[in-house]
């Protein structure tokens, strides 16, 4: 779950989800790696992603799903109980539409 601070960077409603997709990017020696999270929220400009390898602050990531290809930043990481949460923020043209794409498990709270 995201800490009050990071809860005031919130713009607009998140939507819980389970969703599992696929996340890729470059580490620090320029190789690709490529690993699997689960989307745990959506919001049009952002989520949380729960994975097991740390992201960097910063870190350019392409996400791949079912009917779902969206490019973000990672916009904080931190240990959380079961793995990493990654809080990430759409790359510009990368919003999410929910008329485009939806979760298979989607919960809107409001």
């Amino acid at each position: 779950m995201p800490t009050p601070s990071q809860e005031d960077n919130r713009h607009h409603r998140r939507s819980m989800c389970s969703e599992l997709i696929s996340v890729s990017f470059y580490d620090q020696q320029d190789s690709p790696v490529a690993t699997t999270a689960l989307l745990e929220d959506l919001s049009p400009r952002g989520g949380c992603l729960s994975l097991n390898v740390p992201l960097t602050v910063g870190l350019r990531v392409k996400l791949a799903g079912d009917g779902f290809s969206k490019e973000a930043e990672v916009r904080y990481c931190e240990l959380g109980e079961y793995g990493y949460l990654a809080g990430i923020e759409f790359a510009a043209g990368h919003e999410w539409r929910r008329e485009e794409w939806q979760p298979r498990h989607l919960l809107s709270l409001g």
